[in-house]
């Protein structure tokens, strides 16, 4: 029902996942949208995940043996490709949440490094 009532009224439509099943669920929500004669980029997507970035392969080694799930965990060029499956699978917005990222100064590294490394290949 949720997905229904996004494609008739919102303008965007958040969903916490991981790349493959976003891209099932955009197609549902498309679907939906072309059952209502809406085009479905008139609706933005989004999603989000908490993400674990770092230079550092045994810190990321470790990292990725005691997060399990919807954890984006890799070294730049991992969390590019990660990325870059979120976008393929339909995301417009990719949101970090700051829970991961620890104190301040190791949060001011890690976006520094996410925005120099990663999303920089997303620029347009």
């Amino acid at each position: 029902r949720t997905m229904r009532l996004a494609a008739r009224y919102a303008d965007e439509w958040n969903f916490w996942s991981t790349p493959d099943v976003l891209a099932v669920k955009v197609r549902v929500l498309h679907d939906h949208c072309d059952a209502l004669g809406r085009d479905p980029a008139e609706l933005q997507v989004s999603t989000q995940a908490p993400m674990f970035l770092s230079t550092d392969h045994a810190w990321v080694a470790e990292r990725r043996s005691t997060v399990a799930g919807r954890a984006i965990v890799g070294t730049p060029g991992e969390v590019t490709e990660i990325v870059g499956r979120y976008r393929d699978a339909g995301a417009d917005e990719l949101i970090v949440p700051d829970t991961t990222l620890g104190p301040l100064v190791s949060a001011k590294e890690t976006c520094d490094l996410f925005m120099a490394e990663v999303a920089a290949h997303f620029r347009s």
